[in-house]
């Protein structure tokens, strides 16, 4: 049997985080710097984007879990795709919203109407591009004009964990779009293409004043030094 289900790197890890982790295994009776600054820095300055605009998670997927635990409750509803990663209604369940799924189309997001299932108690739309389980891309022509109809007050999160395997050239270019759309959010991990799925790092980017806001949501030390560093 060979299982397929997770998505996990057949090509393993960088073989300088190999090389590495034994150095990093000193000092396991402290806890890990709950802001992981060393690796927030470093982040930051490959994306091109503000510290203050990250959020790690155990994954992304707890990162999922906090943006449910911070906008969504019982009388809201939160907008998805189906079929596409589970996590997104499986937290909004345990937070009491209601679930919107508006079927793919020939495996694509069906963004017309997933905008016109938006109403007043619309706090969250999660477009997962690539999309798991289908890997078809939303291009930046329809994002933008989704963002455009989109209303300001509801957060859409785009879930790029699978944006290292897009064709450069279809390449979104989706965190440019972080200065004109403060309602977006965006998230990547480290688990897929770099290989470090056992080691948990998962990241959003957004505005400063979101990303704040999940900041306190999060848990104090929800990444290891260990995973910080290797990331």
């Amino acid at each position: 049997m060979v299982k397929l289900a997770s998505n996990e790197n057949p090509f393993g890890y960088s073989e300088q985080v190999k090389q590495a982790i034994p150095n990093m295994l000193d000092h396991l009776e402290i806890y890990p710097d709950g802001y992981a600054t060393q690796l927030r820095a470093a982040l930051a300055s490959k994306l091109g984007v503000g510290e203050k605009q990250l959020i790690f998670g155990c994954g992304s997927d707890e990162v999922v879990d906090i943006i449910c635990r911070t906008y969504l409750e019982n009388g809201t509803n939160t907008i998805m795709a189906t079929p596409t990663f589970p996590q997104y209604k499986h937290n909004a369940l345990i937070q009491g919203a209601d679930i919107v799924e508006v079927p793919l189309v020939n495996g694509y997001h069906d963004l017309p109407n997933m905008l016109k299932a938006i109403n007043k108690d619309t706090r969250v739309i999660w477009l997962c591009s690539p999309n798991n389980p289908t890997g078809t891309l939303i291009n930046k022509e329809e994002l933008v004009s989704f963002l455009n109809k989109c209303p300001s007050d509801t957060m859409v999160v785009l879930d790029e964990a699978y944006f290292e395997y897009i064709e450069q050239r279809k390449n979104p270019n989706s965190i440019s779009l972080l200065e004109t759309y403060n309602n977006l959010v965006i998230l990547r991990t480290f688990s897929k293409a770099y290989g470090l799925a056992n080691l948990r790092v998962g990241y959003g980017i957004a505005s400063e004043e979101i990303a704040t806001y999940l900041n306190i949501t999060r848990g104090p030390f929800n990444t290891t030094s260990v995973s910080q560093l290797s990331a």
